[in-house]
């Protein structure tokens, strides 16, 4: 399946901090129309929070989750061409691949 409607695709990896611990997060973020909605998408797809409640936004790269507990970073988001989208999703996890 390839991108939709010609959005752009994203490989978004993510850095969550609790207490001191460090893990990583990667989603395919494949129908977004900017590099900015695609990191912000792959932020809100790791809330155990509802964002206005027990989580919100500190920046474009970075949202506070579980009252300011987990703390999740854009650490890297790079542009992935169309026809190497198949390609990824065969190699990532389900729960990575945000095609919506």
């Amino acid at each position: 399946m390839a991108q939709a409607n010609n959005k752009l695709a994203f490989l978004i990896t993510l850095e969550l901090r609790i207490d001191g611990l460090e893990k990583t997060a990667t989603h395919l973020i494949t129908n977004a129309e900017s590099q900015e909605e695609a990191d912000r998408r792959a932020l809100e797809a790791e809330l155990n929070g509802t964002l206005g409640v027990n989580a919100e936004f500190t920046s474009d790269k970075q949202v506070e989750d579980m009252g300011g507990d987990w703390i999740y970073d854009v650490k890297s988001s790079v542009q992935v061409a169309p026809e190497h989208i198949d390609i990824m999703r065969g190699y990532l996890h389900p729960h990575s691949r945000l095609d919506q």
